[in-house]
């Protein structure tokens, strides 16, 4: 028999996201744990022995190191590191010369230098390599072999779950993950400074790539089947109807995975005609209409849902502030009339945001004639 949706899938959807809140790093706060740029120096600080790297045993270094089998290599040997080494782009694979302008200049995210050794290291974040390689390490190598004639090696630095296709020209790079660069790191307990949990706190952001909570659902007991079966009879349903919607577009979403996770699905309905689209959000409670500016902030928009709606500004679990130009719509019931409204919680909690109950009788015909209602109420022709 199959389960109803009831009391204690909502309160345990609540959990998920608060335990996720509440382990958040300083980084995901800023929304800033997907940023190349950011990561790459918090990397390079903890690299450095005169640096971060001396608080915790120079581990990322060694664990560098160790993948590329020069043990005998010692973290107090480097003499320079980079980032955004400059590289330029080869042309039948010779180097231009020196400050040639008509050369391309490419940027490797680290270069370490070693009295003996050289390592160069492209850092990813998310699955996909557009860069040059090849042009890379041969840029690598030339700097490596100036002089002494130094041995040298390339590293790929990628996410776990990241599927980098193999080309011939990417051979030579060694991947390694960021749970290996960081594994076994912590900061040394006998030394004692100022910046200590800031210091933590950033040592952990880089853990958390690839060894933080995972958003796999299935642990948390959640009945999420359910609200996809609804939400895709839904979508179909209103796809049908698109016509009578004027909609140029009617899609599914339920979050873009890896950036953004969303437990409770939308089916999110754009008509042509107009500067905003609707989202219908179908959820463990019921479903809630959330109005997006579809482009720029839109007056005229933001006058007639005062006239027309009661409604909140829209902040789901994932944000961290309400949104000034997305509305959720509230009951008509109670003393405040039309226009914003105040609220001591995140707005998508708010009881008087559920217009439709999930089991009410004739679900996706409700949703259909609220969806036109609001596109006929909002629509700069009414």
């Amino acid at each position: 028999m199959e389960r109803e949706l009831g009391s204690s899938d909502y309160p345990g959807m609540e959990k998920f996201y608060e335990d996720r809140h509440n382990t958040q790093n300083s980084l995901q706060i800023l929304r800033q744990e997907n940023r190349e740029t950011v990561l790459v120096n918090a990397l390079a600080f903890f690299l450095h022995p005169k640096r971060g790297g001396g608080f915790i045993d120079n581990k990322i270094l060694k664990n560098i190191l160790n993948k590329t089998g020069r043990i005998d290599v010692k973290p107090e040997e480097l003499i320079c590191i980079t980032t955004e080494f400059p590289c330029f782009e080869l042309v039948e694979g010779s180097v231009p010369e020196e400050l040639n302008l008509n050369s391309n200049i490419l940027r490797l995210d680290i270069f370490l230098e070693f009295q003996n050794y050289c390592v160069g290291i492209e850092a990813k974040i998310d699955a996909s390599v557009y860069n040059d390689l090849s042009s890379y390490r041969k840029n690598v190598e030339t700097r490596a072999k100036a002089g002494r004639g130094r041995d040298f090696d390339t590293l790929l630095l990628v996410r776990q779950d990241a599927k980098i296709e193999t080309k011939e020209e990417w051979k030579e790079w060694e991947k390694i993950t960021w749970e290996e660069i960081t594994k076994g790191c912590k900061l040394d307990s006998g030394k004692d400074f100022k910046f200590r949990d800031s210091v933590s706190d950033l040592l952990e952001a880089l853990k958390d790539i690839d060894c933080g909570k995972s958003n796999d659902l299935s642990e948390n007991d959640l009945n999420t089947d359910r609200i996809d079966k609804i939400a895709k009879e839904l979508y179909e349903f209103l796809n049908g109807k698109k016509d009578d919607l004027k909609s140029s577009r009617i899609k599914l979403w339920k979050g873009d995975k890896g950036l953004r996770h969303i437990i409770e699905p939308r089916v999110v309905v754009e008509n042509h005609e107009l500067n905003f689209k609707i989202d219908i959000c179908v959820g463990f409670r019921g479903i809630q209409f959330v109005i997006f500016n579809i482009k720029n902030y839109d007056t005229g928009l933001y006058e007639r849902i005062c006239d027309k709606y009661r409604f909140y500004y829209w902040q789901d679990y994932e944000d961290v502030c309400e949104h000034y130009k997305r509305y959720i719509i509230g009951k008509k019931d109670g003393d405040d009339g039309y226009g914003p409204l105040r609220t001591n919680v995140l707005s998508v909690k708010e009881e008087d945001t559920i217009i439709i109950k999930i089991n009410e009788e004739k679900l996706n015909e409700e949703v259909f004639k609220k969806t036109k209602e609001l596109f006929g109420n909002l629509s700069n022709k009414c």
